[in-house]
């Protein structure tokens, strides 16, 4: 438009009026063309991204970043861009970003008492310690903390003095344990379930679990129980995958456990089905049961949990001792679930989403 305009013009003699009129119409052209260029250059700079909540969604396709800035470290989930590992998203998880602690005023992904009773904890299940809740757990000692999206989980020596309820504290050990709030969706009826954790401190007496068992107020299916990963005092090695609820049935054969690293990370993780129970490490499958086994949990309602305990009940030959460190502890990184097992869960070590 602008050469049309001046070669009309340079076809008769050009007034001074003219003149200007040419210049100011050719000058915001040229600012108007630099307007358009700057504001695509600035849309081209700015990418939209979200950090992940503590048991949001993933916005999906999704490319993985690290940020250091952001969410202290942890993955940032961009809405756009190719993805870099599993694309399949869970429908619940904790990053650990946060302790996510229900209150009274505000439901989160863990509960702060055992099934809503025991609030300044109990004596552990099947061990000679004492199992604080995050709710009754003094802060000094420090049991639940997270840094860096990891969840630490402690079981320590009891230091004296400590009361629970006006009562004092006599167990020599002193952990914590942890369930999942059904009122923010933290129980299911099948699914497959992936914890990702390590155990680097190791000691005689040592009990730690990562489990699941029969939700906070559902009804029926009482026994039922799958712990996926849990050590009976042994110093590191083996540990053992159990059924409970049809029968006491120990997937590794006899309670003979499982000889394998637990110090590093490893993914532990359970296929629950009507019709099938599959346990995975690392992606790969070692166990399997159907039949009664499976079916007995057909319906049930379960919930997940975690726990640091020590001193079985039912071996003395199994407690600690004077090697026995006076802090031992279990980190997680993640707890997820997802609706399937995914297509595309890899095998490793690593976090399925960055590797």
């Amino acid at each position: 438009m602008f050469n049309t305009h001046l070669a009309k013009l340079m076809e008769k003699e050009m007034t001074r009026r003219e003149f200007l009129v040419l210049t100011a119409f050719g000058v915001a052209s040229i600012f108007g063309v630099i307007g358009v260029i700057n504001e695509l250059k600035s849309r081209a700079a700015t990418a939209t991204a979200s950090v992940e909540p503590e048991n949001g969604t993933i916005a999906s396709p999704a490319a993985m970043v690290v940020d250091s800035t952001a969410s202290n470290g942890k993955k940032v989930k961009f809405g756009s861009g190719t993805p870099t590992g599993m694309q399949t998203q869970p429908i619940w998880r904790d990053e650990f970003n946060t302790l996510s602690i229900s209150d009274g005023g505000t439901r989160r992904n863990w509960l702060p008492s055992e099934q809503g009773v025991n609030d300044n904890g109990h004596v552990g299940g099947g061990s000679k310690s004492w199992e604080w809740t995050p709710h009754g757990g003094p802060a000094a000692l420090n049991i639940w903390s997270v840094s860096n999206s990891v969840l630490t989980m402690k079981c320590i020596k009891n230091p004296g003095g400590q009361y629970a309820g006006g009562q004092l504290i006599t167990e020599p050990w002193i952990g914590g344990t942890m369930t999942t709030d059904p009122a923010t969706g933290g129980a299911w009826t099948y699914g497959y379930f992936e914890f990702r954790a390590r155990l680097p401190v190791h000691g005689k007496g040592m009990f730690p679990a990562l489990w699941m068992y029969k939700s906070v107020g559902s009804n029926g299916h009482d026994a039922a129980e799958f712990d996926l990963m849990e050590i009976f005092g042994h110093d590191g090695q083996p540990w053992n995958t159990t059924i409970h609820g049809p029968a006491n049935e120990s997937i590794d054969g006899g309670y003979a456990g499982y000889y394998s690293d637990t110090a590093g990370w490893h993914r532990y993780g359970i296929d629950w089905q009507p019709n099938y129970l599959r346990f995975y490490r690392d992606g790969s499958q070692y166990a399997e049961r159907t039949g009664y086994l499976a079916t007995w949990f057909q319906g049930a309602v379960m919930g997940i949990r975690m726990d640091y305990a020590a001193n079985p009940n039912w071996d003395s030959s199994l407690w600690s001792d004077g090697s026995t460190p006076s802090t031992l502890y279990m980190e997680v990184d993640y707890v997820r679930v997802y609706k399937n097992k995914p297509a595309d869960l890899p095998t490793g070590t690593g976090d399925p989403y960055t590797g």
